[in-house]
């Protein structure tokens, strides 16, 4: 895998046809599976991943973003980080099949790990047709024993079917581990490995235990709207996502491509608008048992915004090896999350958990600004 040299176009190009065409099929997918299996058993897979989620961000020692920034750089240390993550993931495998009794979320814990490092290393060499191939055959292989898992067994089926669809990465995690001598002094040089593990595990909190504390709060049902609710934002946050996968390595390079960063905040604003004024439109006719939906995805695309902007702000401040500002603006993030939805949710339901993320994206994003302007 040799790095890609070739142009601003050609990169994005291929990195676009791997984040839309997984955007694509992803959503496609979790648009069906919301068909075949309505908004209470919805919110159950749902809780089920986040629990995978968490326990994921705990075991992830080596985040994409080191993994990308220490590629770049030559740094002989990802092999080992390698390594250290592949101990922590059979540790969590443990955890969870000891705690759930489940040996489905175990095996899918299992994949996000070796996934993510796998990605990391890609983009950091940015073989950018490697990556795209390896995430098309992912959702590919998700969206196939997915759907064919949840029609034989019902939704129980679906965690070992997401799990089966990351396989073909332990190819890589071997040749990787094998490129130089694993040496774990190295970890305690390195206070970016350790802040980038600490802002990923915020991040991934943010991420998933809305859930977990939602779970009590307003059951499954409501757990499920607002699950898809996430499913459409994720799909509008495909072009922003895309473009932070292209400029990490850029900017720990000095590329500062500004024209493509303000691009990227215009279209932040563009899509919030089409969120909002399209949502009540197709959600009814394609998923009319998920009508509550409509509200939070009015409220939730807004936060299209901030988001875009993020993605360029950590993108710049990861560069400088800068993770503790990103740390400290997504623990204010995480905080507001938490604090306004055990505020707003219980008596303002779906239209109160939206409120929440809306407003915690906005916090994220007036730190990392505050932080990226020192």
């Amino acid at each position: 895998m040799k790095d890609n040299k070739s142009g601003i176009i050609p990169n994005l190009s291929a990195l676009g046809i791997a984040d839309i065409g997984t955007a694509v099929i992803g959503g496609a997918f979790w648009l069906i599976i919301a068909t075949l299996i309505g908004p209470e058993e919805y919110g159950k897979v749902t809780y089920l991943l986040s629990i995978v989620g968490i326990s994921f961000s705990i075991c992830l020692i080596g985040v994409r973003e080191t993994i990308i920034v220490y590629t770049v750089k030559k740094n002989p240390i990802t092999p080992t980080i390698f390594v250290i993550t592949g101990i922590s993931a059979l540790i969590g495998f443990t955890a969870l099949s000891g705690i759930f009794s489940r040996i489905d979320i175990s095996f899918l814990l299992v994949g996000y790990i070796i996934n993510e490092l796998c990605l990391g290393h890609f983009l950091g060499l940015r073989s950018y047709k490697t990556y795209s191939k390896f995430v098309l055959i992912q959702k590919i292989l998700s969206f196939g024993l997915g759907i064919t898992f949840v029609l034989i067994f019902g939704y129980e089926g679906l965690i070992i079917a997401l799990a089966l669809s990351y396989v073909h990465f332990m190819l890589i995690y071997v040749k990787v581990i094998r490129l130089k001598k694993i040496n774990f002094s190295l970890l305690r040089k390195s206070k970016f490995f350790i802040e980038n593990y600490v802002m990923n595990v915020s991040t991934s909190f943010r991420g998933h235990m809305d859930k977990i504390i939602l779970l009590p709060i307003v059951g499954f049902t409501v757990i499920g709207n607002y699950a898809l609710a996430l499913q459409v934002f994720a799909i509008m946050m495909v072009f922003p996502r895309l473009v932070f996968k292209y400029i990490l390595p850029e900017d720990t390079k000095g590329n500062e491509n500004k024209n493509l960063k303000i691009v990227t905040i215009v279209f932040g604003i563009i899509i919030s608008l089409i969120g909002y004024f399209l949502s009540p439109i197709i959600i009814p006719i394609l998923f009319p048992k998920f009508l509550e939906t409509v509200a939070i995805i009015q409220i939730i695309s807004f936060a299209a915004i901030p988001a875009s902007i993020n993605q360029i702000q950590t993108s710049k401040l990861l560069s400088m090896e800068k993770s503790r500002s990103v740390l400290v603006s997504r623990l204010l993030g995480l905080v507001a999350m938490i604090s306004l939805l055990i505020i707003l949710s219980p008596t303002m339901q779906e239209i109160g958990i939206a409120i929440a993320f809306l407003v915690s994206s906005i916090i994220l994003c007036i730190s990392m600004f505050m932080f990226s302007r020192k």
